[in-house]
């Protein structure tokens, strides 16, 4: 990934924020201990949800903006009554997904997160998921060195 981490920040882009947002619904269901499961519960509904809706809710207003709908329909880009209304929408829509911004890390050390997984026997987790969110939590390697 070519996410910059800064200290307990990560500097994401919207897109990938949005991409990302099917990977932490399957990472809710999977069972966790209680105290990994609250963290992973506060951080969604504060931090992600909070972009999650802006990006949504922008996006709707791309999609006014680039309607192709008569004003009696509710809004929507038809690429086969205006092509170019889609294109602009896409690249529009594009642009913004490519804004960066910086969110505090969750407060659960992945490693934690694994170990708590692997403690509920049966649990299968796919690899896919765990590459999207990874580097939204803590890492005992970008931690800093405690004897120093």
């Amino acid at each position: 990934m070519t996410d910059k981490t800064v200290g307990q920040t990560i500097k994401v882009t919207l897109g990938r924020l949005f991409a990302a947002k099917d990977q932490w619904a399957k990472l809710a269901k999977i069972p966790k201990s209680p105290k990994i499961a609250f963290k992973i519960a506060k951080f969604m509904r504060r931090v992600l949800e909070e972009h999650w809706q802006i990006i949504e809710e922008q996006r709707n207003q791309y999609i006014i903006q680039f309607s192709t709908s008569p004003e009696s329909e509710p809004p929507g880009v038809d690429g086969k009554k205006d092509p170019k209304k889609l294109q602009a929408f896409v690249e529009t829509f594009n642009e913004y997904l490519g804004t960066e911004i910086e969110i505090k890390k969750i407060d659960v050390k992945f490693e934690e997160l694994i170990d708590a997984m692997e403690a509920n026997k049966g649990t299968v987790i796919d690899e896919l998921v765990l590459m999207e969110i990874e580097d939204f939590f803590l890492s005992e390697e970008a931690l800093p060195d405690k004897k120093a």
